[in-house]
């Protein structure tokens, strides 16, 4: 996986703290844990495939895997809820669309939806349809 570190600002968006290119992520012990940051409430990791792993994890070219806030115990970034609607997304987001025969539209459906109950609950967006807008244009330049 390829990780990119975010700080997440309600007022002002999402932004890239930190991208490194194409390079393996070391391994974090886990007695290590994200600092937010003096008066950040959320912060969290872009998480990127390189493709390259086997199953659903081999892919002809680097895909997003998904946005991960920082919450206990990972870090110390709060979980802030949807403020609108927590239901499961009925479409596939552009970023999780299918790359070959090997990928169905709906196991990407299903695995997107499993992002989001277990990540995207906690980004402190509107919903299902706000976070995987976020996380695409996000992922967009770190794929390029």
């Amino acid at each position: 996986s390829l990780a990119h570190l975010l700080h997440f600002d309600m007022d002002d968006g999402l932004h890239l703290l930190q991208h490194s290119s194409r390079t393996k992520c070391p391994s974090i012990p886990q007695e290590h844990h994200m600092e937010c940051g003096a008066g950040v409430k959320l912060c969290g990791v872009l998480t990127l495939e390189t493709g390259q792993g086997s199953g659903h994890y081999h892919h002809g070219k680097p895909t997003v895997h998904g946005l991960w806030p920082q919450v206990a115990p990972y870090g110390n970034s709060e979980c802030l809820s949807p403020q609108g609607d927590s239901a499961n997304s009925q479409d596939v987001h552009s970023c999780y669309a299918p790359q070959g025969e090997e990928e169905s539209e709906s196991h990407q459906l299903s695995f997107q939806n499993h992002e989001w109950q277990k990540h995207g609950t906690c980004a402190g967006v509107a919903n299902a349809s706000d976070f995987f807008n976020k996380v695409c244009n996000l992922a967009q330049g770190p794929l390029r």
